[in-house]
């Protein structure tokens, strides 16, 4: 233990060590500590070591957790307003698709990931005309990698490897059955389809909302300016954030399919602005004195 503790406060203060030189302001250890940790817990499960040290190492002094990057509720409507068709169009140029657009709905409807959203197929679709439409989260669509993944396709379970069912807002169900309707997909086909039928890559999706956030900041003006940095995945922290302030902290974990309700806490709930109305909880401890 006390060894690890002085390795990594040497790599953050900069030192040399070994074969690197030494750097003003030091070196950030996120990374060497995610491996160590992956490394000892391994000699754990094989009997090696009793316990995993990495668990018991001071946190780094040199980095501080980032506040997690949601949009508000204003935000976030404003930013569907932005990557509308008719928003994005290019005077004397056809209107472009409208997957970005009708994506973009999918998303804080569902606080799914890019690639569980582009995975849905109309099998996975529940009574989607009744009052109750259901979505069964049951893949994910998974990128090319150069030596590790040769080609786009859909895997049959999610990140976590465990399914969800979602109940879908009116709004969602109705943009999914324009699309169904629209495209006709077979039953195990995509619902976002590339032009080819095949599934659509989510790099191709984040780069036409970049480059719609970008358009919408270069306007300058100060709604626009507030959407600066906003990814795919702002989308399923804005749920998050949503869901944890205004329903429950389990209610986001559930909905955002997380086994420990510390993952949803700290990395996809927003801090508040101004702390609950709690005064009628703690007028309980200031009752009038006899």
């Amino acid at each position: 233990m006390p060894f690890l503790d002085r390795l990594l406060a040497d790599i953050e203060h900069g030192p040399r060590r070994g074969d690197y030189n030494a750097r003003d302001g030091g070196r950030t250890t996120r990374q060497l500590r995610v491996v160590l940790a992956g490394m000892l817990g391994l000699a754990v499960t094989h009997g090696a070591l009793p316990a995993n040290p990495m668990r018991d190492v001071a946190p780094s002094a040199r980095e501080q957790r980032a506040e997690v990057q949601h949009l508000t509720v204003a935000q976030a409507v404003h930013l569907r307003q932005r990557v509308r068709r008719d928003t994005m169009r290019v005077p004397d140029r056809r209107k472009p698709n409208a997957d970005l657009e009708e994506f973009i709905d999918l998303l804080p409807g569902t606080g799914c990931r890019e690639g569980e959203g582009l995975a849905i197929r109309p099998v996975d679709l529940i009574d989607l005309d009744s009052d109750t439409p259901l979505l069964h989260v049951c893949g994910t669509v998974i990128e090319p990698r150069t030596t590790y993944v040769e080609r786009l396709h859909r895997q049959d379970t999610t990140k976590t490897r465990d399914d969800r069912t979602l109940i879908l807002p009116d709004a969602v169900a109705t943009m999914l059955r324009a699309r169904i309707e629209r495209n006709q997909p077979e039953p195990t086909a995509p619902i976002f389809a590339s032009r080819t039928g095949n599934w659509l890559s989510p790099a191709n999706l984040r780069t036409r909302l970049r480059q719609a956030v970008q358009r919408a900041v270069e306007s300058g003006n100060e709604e626009d300016l507030a959407l600066a940095g906003t990814t795919l995945h702002t989308l399923r922290r804005t749920v998050g954030t949503l869901l944890a302030h205004e329903v429950s902290l389990d209610a986001a974990r559930e909905q955002l399919e997380h086994r420990d309700p510390s993952v949803t806490y700290q990395h996809h709930v927003g801090k508040r602005l101004i702390a609950p109305d709690v005064r009628s909880t703690l007028d309980q401890l200031l009752t009038p004195l006899p």
